[in-house]
């Protein structure tokens, strides 16, 4: 097996299969050569800071392109807590911070990932990603995904709790 520098290409020398599933899933011959670097998100429709990270998935793929690597898209979120606030859903805010690390884990090192570039904002996922980061070894790179997008009229979450108690008290929301 000649040795490559590429963690990659050496996979390719022990598994054969794996070209012939990634050639089923659109990519090109020329594509198996090139270093493969996991891009993973917290991207989801499930917490609000999260979900406008799709035109940057893209934009990471494209710039992994441009530079010469064939990008691998995975997306594992947590929780958002005020969206689980005062409900039994709290009890699995901490523990989705630890499974997102591990899933990310999986991802780089179960697939033959070359370097990751990993995109998260808030309290658990970027905590989860440089976790990940430092277990995983390989060379990376965090982008912040910035700040979640308000509700119409600007309703922002530090406004809905004093309006939710103005409400349970009898008064006025506005």
């Amino acid at each position: 097996m000649p040795e490559d520098p590429l963690r990659s290409q050496r996979l390719r020398f022990v598994n054969h299969q794996g070209d012939a599933l990634r050639l089923g899933m659109n990519w090109t011959e020329e594509d198996l050569g090139k270093p493969q670097v996991l891009v993973e998100s917290a991207y989801g429709m499930g917490h609000p800071g999260r979900f406008h990270f799709r035109p940057l998935i893209e934009e990471v793929s494209n710039g992994v392109f441009e530079a010469g690597g064939k990008p691998g898209v995975f997306t594992v979120s947590d929780i958002c807590d005020g969206v689980i606030q005062a409900t039994e859903g709290m009890s699995y805010s901490l523990i989705s911070r630890d499974i997102m690390a591990a899933m990310v884990e999986i991802h780089a090192l179960g697939h033959p990932h070359d370097a990751m570039v990993l995109i998260s904002g808030n309290d658990k996922s970027v905590p989860a990603h440089l976790v990940a980061i430092a277990r995983c070894g390989l060379p990376a790179i965090h982008l912040p995904g910035g700040t979640q997008l308000n509700a119409p009229d600007y309703v922002t979450s530090n406004r809905m709790w004093p309006m939710g108690t103005a409400v349970e008290r009898g008064g006025d929301a506005a």
